[in-house]
């Protein structure tokens, strides 16, 4: 869809066009779930979350003042949406492995012992948490860049910025992800420590 067209579409949706909205709606879902389900790891979730942002851009297009921008804030309304899911996940609780897990995973004849196992299953918990303290945006672009192996521009792209401005805010991430996890490096070398 050309940036003309984008624009009439938007402007008709803001006069209450149900029909210009659709045609929104039908340009930027498929995409937009992509990249829910890149944030939130379920589709079916994914799509629940396409829905609830449409809806919120739907009913608040008369605070859209540059209808150029209206890709960039609707992917904003969907980063909102997916990271207050995550966070309704998190407050859920984590799931707690059973002792017969962790002695599941104790091989015979290995030289790892129950509680190593679960101290080390505690630190990894601990690690999580800290981790999810991180802000919205440096979550974002750690998963973006680590767990989807997406390039710069890929990244730049979902997100509705330039490269220079992803590489910046990537470096900005990784430095408060490290901030975070000084603390509990020395609890992981003293772990592996007793291992070896």
């Amino acid at each position: 869809m050309n940036l003309e067209r984008e624009r009439a579409l938007v402007a008709g949706s803001a006069r209450g066009d149900e029909r210009a909205f659709a045609d929104l709606v039908r340009h930027f879902a498929p995409e937009l779930i992509r990249s829910l389900t890149i944030l939130v790891r379920d589709a079916d979730l994914a799509e629940d979350l396409c829905q609830e942002s449409f809806l919120r851009a739907w009913r608040n297009l008369d605070r859209l003042r540059d209808p150029e921008s209206f890709r960039r804030w609707l992917w904003q309304i969907g980063r909102c949406a997916a990271f207050d899911a995550l966070r309704r996940r998190l407050r859920g609780g984590c799931e707690v492995e059973s002792l017969d897990e962790a002695l599941h995973d104790s091989l015979p004849g290995s030289d790892v012992s129950v509680d190593q196992i679960l101290r080390r299953r505690e630190l990894a918990r601990e690690t999580r948490g800290l981790i999810e303290t991180l802000p919205e945006d440096a979550m974002t672009i750690l998963r973006l860049r680590y767990e989807h192996e997406l390039s710069y521009r890929a990244m730049a792209e979902r997100l509705g910025l330039g490269v220079v401005q992803v590489k910046a805010r990537l470096a900005r991430a990784r430095k408060a992800l490290r901030g975070r996890l000084d603390g509990i490096a020395a609890d992981w070398r003293r772990l592996d420590d007793e291992r070896s």
